[in-house]
C-alpha cells in the first residue's frame, strides 16, 4: 500500500518534530493482521496535531493488542518521545530548565540518536550552564568563593569543558586555597600556572584552528593535549596538598584538573577519595569543638563516625580519642580532689575508685585513695574509743586526734565544744 501525503505531513506547529517521524512511511506502508491502518493513522494524526497524550494512549492500546508487532512498538516509542519533547519545550518556555532537562533526558533514553532530541538537550544544557556561570560570577564578585565554586562546577557538569566556567573555577580555586591559609607561595604558583603564556596561547591557537578548520583533527588533538598539560599542573599541586593533609585544598585542585581534562582518571579518583577525607576532616573539627565544650560523649560519637570514613587520618582520630580519654580521666580526678578538699573523704574514695576502674594508674590517685581509706579507718577507731570512754578528758583526747586530720568527721565538732 502506498503511503498518503497526509500520513507524513506535519503542520507548522509540529515541524521541529519532523525528524522523529522518519519511520512514518514505513509505518503507513505496512499493517499487521491485528491492527487496521485506520487505527495506526489515528495515532499519527494525533501526534501531527499536537495531541501527544492521546497519541501515546492510542499507541499503547494498539501495542497491547498486538505486542509482537515491531511497527506498533516503534509507533508507541516515537509517540512517547514526541510527548516528552512537548513537555520539555513547555518547561523551557516557562524558564523551568531543570524540569525541561529531565524531560529531554527521558526522551534521549528512548531515542538516543534523534537529532531533535539531541538539539533540545544541547540547548537546555547550554542554557543551564550559562545560568550557573552567571550565578558563579556574581558570587565571585561578592567573594563568596565556596558558592561560586559550586556554580562553576555545575556549569561544567552541564557542558563539559565549558571555557568560561573552567576559567572561573580556576580563579575561585586559587582564592579559596589562599583564603584557607595555604600560603603566598601557593598563590603565586597557582596564578602563574593558570596564566602560563605558552600553554594558554597554544590553547587559543588550536581552538581558533578548530573553529575555522573543524575538519582538522590534528589541531583538535593538540588542544586536548594542552588541556591535559594544564590539568597535570593542577594535579601536581593537589598531590602536594594531599601529602600535607590539606584535603579541602587538594579536592579543589583535583576538581579544577577534571574540569580541564574530563578523562583524567587520577583527577576523578582524587575527587572521590578526597571528598571522603574532607568530610572526615570536618567531622574531626566538629568533634574537637565538642571536646572544648566538654561534650565528651557527643565528641566520641563523631569520632566513631569519622573513623569509619577516613583512610588517611586514622592517626589524627586516634590522637583525638586519646585526648578525650585523658580529659575525661582528668575531670574525674579533679572531682575526686574537690570532694577530698571539701572534707568528704568517703565521697572522694568513691570517685577515686571510679577513676581507677577506668585505668590502673592515674597520677597519685591510688596513693590518695589509700591515704583516705586509712583516715576513714582511724577516724572510726578513735570515734569508737571516744564514745566508750567515761572520762571526759580521755574522750576529748580521742576526738582531738580525729580533728587533726578530719575536722568535719561526723559530729565531733559539737561534742568537742560541749566537752570543753
Amino acid at each position: 500500500m502506498k503511503p498518503s501525503r497526509a500520513a507524513c505531513s506535519l503542520p507548522r506547529t509540529s515541524r521541529d518534530l519532523r525528524p522523529l517521524f522518519g519511520l512514518c512511511l514505513l509505518l503507513a506502508a505496512c499493517s499487521s493482521t491485528g491492527t487496521s491502518e485506520a487505527e495506526r493513522e489515528s495515532v499519527r494524526t494525533a501526534i501531527r496535531e499536537g495531541e501527544f497524550v492521546d497519541g501515546v494512549r492510542q499507541a499503547e492500546e494498539l501495542k497491547s493488542k498486538d505486542p509482537d508487532d515491531a511497527e506498533l512498538v516503534d509507533l508507541h516509542r516515537y509517540a512517547t518521545v514526541a510527548l516528552y519533547l512537548d513537555q520539555g519545550r513547555k518547561e523551557t518556555f516557562a524558564d523551568r530548565d531543570d524540569e525541561a532537562l529531565e524531560w529531554f533526558e527521558r526522551a534521549e533514553e528512548i531515542a538516543p540518536d534523534s537529532p531533535v532530541v539531541l538539539e533540545w538537550l544541547g540547548k537546555t544544557r547550554l542554557k543551564l550552564a550559562r545560568r550557573e556561570l552567571a550565578a558563579g560570577q556574581e558570587a565571585f564578585s561578592r567573594e563568596d568563593f565556596d558558592r561560586a565554586s559550586g556554580h562553576f562546577q555545575r556549569a561544567i557538569h552541564h557542558v563539559p569543558g565549558y571555557p568560561l566556567a573552567v576559567a572561573g573555577l580556576g580563579q575561585v580555586t586559587i582564592q579559596i586555597n589562599y583564603r584557607n591559609g595555604l600560603g603566598e607561595e601557593y598563590y603565586t604558583a597557582g596564578v602563574r600556572a593558570l596564566a602560563d603564556y605558552r600553554l594558554r596561547s597554544a590553547k587559543r591557537g588550536f581552538s581558533a584552528t578548530t573553529k575555522y578548520l573543524p575538519e582538522m583533527d590534528r589541531a583538535r588533538r593538540r588542544a586536548s593535549e594542552v588541556d591535559r598539560l594544564l590539568a597535570e599542573q593542577r594535579i601536581e599541586i593537589a598531590r602536594g596538598f594531599e601529602e600535607e593533609g590539606l584535603y579541602a585544598g587538594a579536592l579543589n585542585e583535583f576538581r579544577f584538573a577534571l574540569a580541564l581534562d574530563d578523562e583524567s582518571a587520577e583527577a576523578r579518583a582524587g575527587i572521590e577519595r578526597l571528598e571522603v577525607e574532607k568530610r572526615a576532616a570536618e567531622i574531626l573539627r566538629d568533634a574537637q569543638m565538642k571536646v572544648y565544650r566538654r561534650e565528651y560523649e557527643e565528641a566520641l560519637a563523631l569520632l566513631a563516625e569519622g573513623e569509619e570514613l577516613t583512610q588517611a587520618q586514622a592517626e589524627a582520630f586516634a590522637e583525638a580519642r586519646e585526648s578525650i580519654d585523658g580529659m575525661k580521666l582528668e575531670r574525674i580526678y579533679q572531682r575526686a580532689l574537690d570532694r577530698e578538699y571539701d572534707g568528704d573523704f568517703e565521697g572522694a574514695i568513691e570517685v577515686y575508685a571510679e577513676l581507677l576502674a577506668e585505668v590502673d594508674h592515674y597520677k597519685d590517685a591510688l596513693a590518695r585513695q589509700s591515704t583516705l581509706e586509712g583516715y576513714v579507718e582511724m577516724a572510726a577507731l578513735y570515734y569508737e574509743r571516744a564514745m566508750a570512754e567515761e572520762d571526759p578528758a580521755a574522750q576529748l583526747e580521742h576526738l582531738r586526734s580525729i580533728e587533726g586530720f578530719w575536722p568535719d568527721y561526723r559530729d565531733i565538732g559539737e561534742i568537742i565544744d560541749r566537752l570543753e
